[in-house]
């Protein structure tokens, strides 16, 4: 019976945020749904991580600007790895529009029924506009502006285009920007080479990367990896076999080591002539 209660009153307080957010979005909604400018749902080239070698082809030191990147194509990144992103991130990312408005309500109702925020309901698509377009200021005006541009970038491309810039584009914790150098940083290989448990400790950093890191909190990043498991189980990516031997391996980290790097002045003679260029420099 209390049970029962409380469930009527989660379903009444969802029903009273569902009208308030509707009256909400009414009210702004002249200026809200203007079509979005052609600059707005442009991505602009992502910054990347740059590398030396010597005549040889060995490398000798990689450097970079605010973010450590390596974009590579969709196709460089195992199926089970895409799995794992959206499984955790996005479950109907293939066939949604942009914006999800099942996953919404279902993010609503175990928020209220929790009494606190749980579950997110932004698309894979909505996340990428986020963190390249709109930013995150938290108003109603923002979100709305994103389902609206998530909406518009759907139309005019492909879901692993979206899905492949989305990857090379979130941050993974431990200064590493996209599948690429996540997979370096956490595993020492690149994404091509990651395994199932592997992928599925990476695409959990995705929400909270501070959280789940798996250097800091190996323990905290174990339960997150197997809810990863769990719903790729649960969507069939997976078989019961697959998943218990997954979640039976130990998360099998492997940081790069952080030796100095070869020829030390020459790399700072090379950096200083680089960023002397007027191109280049500051």
């Amino acid at each position: 019976m209390q049970r029962h209660r409380r469930l009527r009153k989660a379903v009444s307080l969802l029903r009273l945020a569902t009208i308030a957010l509707a009256l909400a979005f009414l009210a702004s909604s002249c200026r809200l749904l203007e079509t979005p400018t052609e600059e707005e749902i442009t991505f602009q080239a992502l910054a990347q991580t740059s590398y030396m070698y010597d005549a040889n082809g060995t490398l000798i030191r990689s450097f970079h600007g605010v973010e450590n990147r390596t974009a590579i194509p969709l196709a460089e990144v195992p199926q089970v790895v895409r799995n794992a992103v959206i499984a955790i991130e996005d479950q109907r990312f293939y066939t949604h529009h942009g914006v999800d408005v099942r996953a919404l309500i279902r993010a609503a109702y175990s928020n209220v029924k929790a009494g606190q925020i749980v579950q997110g309901g932004s698309t894979i698509t909505e996340q990428l506009v986020k963190k390249t377009i709109t930013g995150d200021e938290r108003t109603l005006d923002r979100k709305v502006r994103e389902a609206i541009i998530a909406y518009r970038i759907e139309e005019e491309h492909s879901k692993d285009w979206i899905l492949e810039r989305y990857m090379n584009t979130v941050y993974f914790g431990e200064g590493a920007y996209g599948i690429e150098e996540a997979a370096e940083t956490y595993f020492d290989r690149p994404a091509s080479k990651l395994t199932l448990g592997q992928g599925a400790v990476l695409a959990g950093l995705i929400r909270s990367p501070a959280t789940y890191d798996p250097i800091t909190h190996p323990g905290v990043a174990v339960g997150r990896r197997n809810q990863v498991l769990q719903n790729m189980l649960s969507l069939d990516m997976i078989d019961e076999a697959t998943y218990r031997s997954a979640i039976d391996n130990p998360l099998g980290i492997r940081p790069p080591s952080s030796g100095r790097y070869p020829a030390p002045y020459f790399v700072q003679e090379v950096m200083e002539w680089l960023f002397g260029q007027p191109v280049l420099g500051p």
